[in-house]
């Protein structure tokens, strides 16, 4: 006698059961694509952290490029064509204590040193290692030489070159430089 085995083990579709099938998309993300998302986020924050510190460095030069000129332009207008000498107040009280005052010469060669604050006012004299050394004075924004030379030149002309430093609490190798150089006459038309 022979004995039959199914060794087919492929279920019969009477032993199979219905399963129920889910045709609605998925919702949410997958790892990969959390991760991938997470990474350029990091490297743009990373990348706009960066600049920041140029931004305010660009700020900066911006404000003392705006600021240079007006503070030339209200030493040009003490050292007057007609006037021989030029009087620039170096602290508020400068009409009760003549000694916070600098009295150029326009007749005769000088160099002053000179500190302003961020309005353009200037505040007090400088030596000259004080302006060549980093000044931590509260208020001080802009370091300022003044030269004035009036040998070499045509009768009647001084040479003004005005040196405008900042930021003021860097050695002077390290600050920012703006130059401007005026040819006044001392003559009367």
């Amino acid at each position: 006698m022979r004995l039959l085995i199914n060794t087919d083990i492929r279920p019969t579709l009477r032993s199979l059961k219905p399963v129920a099938c889910n045709l609605q998309p998925a919702f949410g993300f997958s790892l990969l694509e959390i991760v991938v998302a997470l990474g350029l986020f990091a490297f743009v924050a990373i990348s706009l952290l960066g600049l920041f510190p140029v931004a305010q460095r660009i700020t900066a030069d911006s404000h003392q490029l705006t600021e240079a000129p007006l503070i030339v332009q209200s030493i040009l207008s003490l050292l007057q064509v007609n006037t021989p000498e030029g009087i620039i107040a170096t602290a508020p009280d400068w009409l009760s204590n003549p000694s916070h005052c600098l009295h150029f010469s326009l007749e005769q060669s000088s160099k002053h040193y000179v500190a302003y604050n961020k309005q353009g006012v200037p505040l007090r004299l400088l030596t000259c290692q004080e302006y060549e050394a980093p000044l931590t004075h509260d208020g001080m924004s802009y370091a300022v030489c003044i030269t004035t030379t009036s040998e070499k030149q045509p009768s009647g002309i001084v040479r003004v070159e005005v040196i405008i430093t900042s930021p003021v609490n860097l050695p002077i190798k390290a600050r920012n430089h703006s130059e401007f150089l005026l040819l006044l006459s001392t003559t009367t038309p």
